[in-house]
């Protein structure tokens, strides 16, 4: 009898400590799960955008303060081949909108469109938040357009000018003092028709060739506009375009290693973003071969079109 009773308290106690155990570990994986859920990621790249935004339209009125109004524009090759097309720059935005516009319907028929939006938005709060130190470090001389540039003459002026940046997202056609000056270098408009680009040529099936065909001209046209209506210098948007292409593809280039599982021998896994980006594509991975929409694709027509090319 004294070893039943013996036997019992220990069973009990085992029991006590299973019990004890399962109801901890589910709270342990929920909490985890949240921290790692796609919707987490996805908000945290959108608030760092949104916040890498704010510093650059802050960035943007602190350079159109400090920005000289009594110098000539620097030696730019394009401005001397070329006149002054003042109404390009409007077509250039225009552009921007349009293939803006694309890129939103192509994400919201997308089958990974919580990935992908989660990489575009990390992208592009990095390459704002950088163009706003290039843009506080050094101030260009006005390139010629026909934007009147006028300083703060107070500090409350100088945030409702930042105020002003940030609503109209740097676009004159939305701003109502026709746009700032002193945020030349390097071109947010490139910026955003770079990412729009990158974002059709990696993300659509192979039968949207022309798509992406098209994309590539008009891009480049936008780019040759904003040089000839003087509202950037040459080596603005060149320097934008390889610097949105290297962050974008460096990116990718780690998002594939995290999924082929070989962190430690890859060049890039020693930058400083490599443990937010590890965070972000831990259970993502780079699946660009499932570029597939949820709406209209079906795979056959779509390969018997690519066969075609």
């Amino acid at each position: 009898m004294m070893y039943s009773r013996a036997s019992t308290s220990e069973d009990t106690s085992k029991s006590d400590d299973q019990t004890s155990i399962s109801l901890e570990m589910p709270i342990r994986i929920e909490k985890q799960s949240l921290v790692n859920s796609e919707n987490t990621k996805l908000t945290l790249s959108l608030l760092y955008c949104l916040l890498c935004g704010l510093v650059c339209a802050y960035s943007v009125s602190f350079g159109n303060d400090r920005m000289p109004t009594n110098q000539q524009p620097l030696r730019d090759i394009m401005f001397e081949i070329t006149e002054p097309q003042y109404w390009a720059l409007t077509v250039a935005e225009i552009i921007l909108l349009s293939q803006g516009f694309v890129t939103a319907v192509i994400l919201a028929v997308h089958k990974n469109v919580r990935t992908i939006l989660k990489r575009f938005f990390f992208n592009f709060g990095t390459l704002y938040l950088l163009r706003a130190f290039c843009l506080i470090s050094t101030t260009l001389t006005f390139p010629g357009g026909n934007m009147k540039c006028q300083h703060s003459e107070s500090y409350y002026q100088h945030i409702e000018n930042f105020m002003k940046v940030y609503v109209s997202a740097g676009l004159t056609l939305f701003s109502t003092s026709g746009g700032f000056c002193g945020n030349y270098f390097f071109s947010g408009h490139t910026i955003t028709i770079t990412l729009q680009y990158l974002v059709i040529q990696d993300y659509t099936p192979k039968c949207f060739y022309l798509l992406r065909k098209l994309s590539t001209a008009v891009s480049f046209i936008a780019g040759l506009f904003l040089i000839i209506s003087r509202g950037h210098y040459t080596i603005d948007v060149i320097a934008a375009y390889y610097i949105t292409t290297r962050i974008w593809w460096n990116y990718h280039a780690i998002a594939w290693n995290i999924s082929n599982r070989n962190p430690r021998t890859f060049p890039p896994a020693r930058e400083i973003w490599y443990p937010i980006i590890y965070y972000l594509e831990e259970n993502t991975g780079l699946n660009q071969e499932t570029n597939e929409l949820r709406f209209g694709n079906k795979p056959n027509s779509c390969s018997r079109l690519s066969n075609r090319r």
